[in-house]
């Protein structure tokens, strides 16, 4: 019985000291940083993370980050679709400054990924 006891505690410390990078990367997105200096410590994080985080930002945290991610990091996203890592993925299509995104438009002609809403 005291075994099991400390195997669970073990088990417990173990959870504790999970980074929650979701929460890493809303502080980041939620810094005054400069556009190149959030995308430059987004880079160090999995796709999976990314989407994980946007449970936890709001609808202009959001959008900072989809005009600050990068093409190969949108695609990072649709792969982590596809292996299961991720259930569910948010990007921008357009935006008021350029219209279309293009390398966006393409991830989704690429991808057989369904679109929820807009």
């Amino acid at each position: 019985m005291e075994e099991k006891k400390m195997e669970n505690e073990r088990r417990d410390e173990s959870i504790a000291e999970k980074p929650n990078y979701a929460a890493e990367i809303a502080a980041v997105i939620r810094s005054n940083a400069s556009p190149k200096i959030t995308l430059s410590k987004l880079e160090d994080y999995h796709e999976t993370d990314l989407a994980e985080s946007l449970y936890l930002l709001q609808l202009q945290e959001r959008k900072k980050l989809y005009r600050i991610l990068d093409a190969d990091l949108l695609s990072g996203l649709f792969e982590a679709l596809d292996d299961g890592s991720a259930d569910a993925a948010v990007m921008a299509i357009e935006n008021t400054t350029s219209g279309g995104l293009i390398p966006n438009f393409e991830l989704l002609r690429k991808n057989p990924q369904q679109i929820k809403g807009e």
